[in-house]
């Protein structure tokens, strides 16, 4: 389900106007009640529900809903999560059973954004530091495959574990260190936390006995790489149930 749209278009859904157009609080593609039907009636066939929340009032409404929704035999992910207020930020974590999943990609710093936020939102863009390190599951993904660079997991992972860093990023509205990860972090994000999310982890997500052996063979070792060279690394042969790919 999609409740709102993007930043850059102000179509995402704020409790408080844009900083730069003050008439707007962005676009309600989903009402609330339309949001809890949808979870009740996928919920009844066991779905995995995935909401599309960008902006703060519409990460509030897809944990409301989430949260009234009780225990599912589905998973619960809310997608981007890119503006939080500290309520909503305490009531995810408290939750316990939601994934924040997002495209590491788009937390760098952007003067559009910060424009369109005012400084005090664009500091709270994306809490995946503060997510991970108080227990929420932490999902990475491509957001679209129509774009090569989001599809690279690695370039991801760059993002993801540089975050803030002024020495790599030279952008003037830097989004902030702390919320930055570790490359395991990253990794799980990518691999266990994804296969999680879809309720495949008794058959993909990690090498384990009795799973099927999807696995790369890198060009580096990206735990130990120097970090501004994590975003060049390169697949030398991918296994699929342990069955090399044609490239």
């Amino acid at each position: 389900m999609i409740i709102d749209g993007t930043i850059e278009e102000r179509t995402a859904l704020l409790y408080a106007p844009y900083s730069d157009e003050p008439e707007t609080l962005g676009s309600e593609a989903l009402s609330c009640e339309d949001i809890r039907r949808g979870i009740a009636m996928a919920a009844e066939v066991g779905f995995d529900i995935h909401i599309h929340a960008i902006g703060d009032q519409a990460v509030g409404r897809a944990i409301d809903a989430f949260c009234l929704a009780g225990e599912i035999r589905g998973t619960k992910t809310i997608a981007h999560n890119q503006v939080y207020t500290d309520t909503d930020m305490e009531r995810m974590i408290h939750a316990g059973d939601i994934f924040f999943q997002t495209t590491p990609q788009w937390m760098t710093g952007d003067a559009h954004t910060a424009r369109c936020l005012g400084r005090e939102r664009f500091l709270k863009q994306f809490p995946v530091g503060t997510m991970q390190r108080r227990g929420v599951l932490v999902s990475f993904g491509s957001d679209s495959c129509l774009e090569p660079e989001t599809a690279d997991a690695f370039y991801g992972m760059y993002c993801a574990c540089t975050r803030g860093d002024s020495s790599i990023w030279k952008e003037k509205n830097l989004p902030p260190s702390t919320e930055k990860i570790t490359r395991m972090e990253s990794l799980y994000a990518y691999t266990l936390h994804g296969a999680m999310q879809l309720s495949l982890e008794q058959e993909t997500g990690s090498i384990s006995e009795g799973k099927a052996a999807d696995f790369l063979l890198l060009d580096r070792n990206v735990m130990e790489c120097p970090a501004e060279k994590l975003k060049e690394t390169k697949v030398l042969q991918t296994f699929f149930r342990g069955r090399p790919q044609l490239e």
